[in-house]
């Protein structure tokens, strides 16, 4: 349903501590094109740091994966992403789900395909 380019800046930059969207209810991939990042990932309090390289492919559980909606808003699962201070930027592709591909999300810019617009 929708594909999502990530460009983080030059010397740094951060996405921070966050769980995606409840409107993202499947499994999240997201391939590596260019530069380093760091995936941290939280779990119960507990943090550990995973260093992306282009082609590196990462695949998440969305929040909406969990069969229970209690367990949905306690599990202490998130995830942040930050580049390295050395590096020269990143460019990532974000292949995911979207229940609700007609509501924006404030602060996005979005560029929906038409596939009329091809024919």
């Amino acid at each position: 349903d929708e594909s999502v380019t990530q460009r983080y800046p030059e010397r740094g930059g951060v996405l921070g501590w966050h769980r995606d969207n409840a409107r993202h209810p499947g499994v999240i991939i997201t391939y590596s094109v260019e530069g380093e990042r760091i995936l941290w990932v939280r779990h119960n309090g507990t943090e550990s740091g995973h260093e992306l390289y282009p082609g590196f492919v990462t695949i998440m559980r969305a929040t909406n994966l969990y069969n229970s909606h209690i367990l949905r808003r306690v599990i202490g699962n998130q995830h942040s992403i930050t580049i390295p201070k050395n590096s020269h930027g990143s460019t990532s592709v974000t292949i995911r789900a979207n229940s609700k591909p007609d509501e924006a999300i404030p602060h996005m810019t979005y560029y929906n395909w038409d596939p009329e617009a091809d024919s």
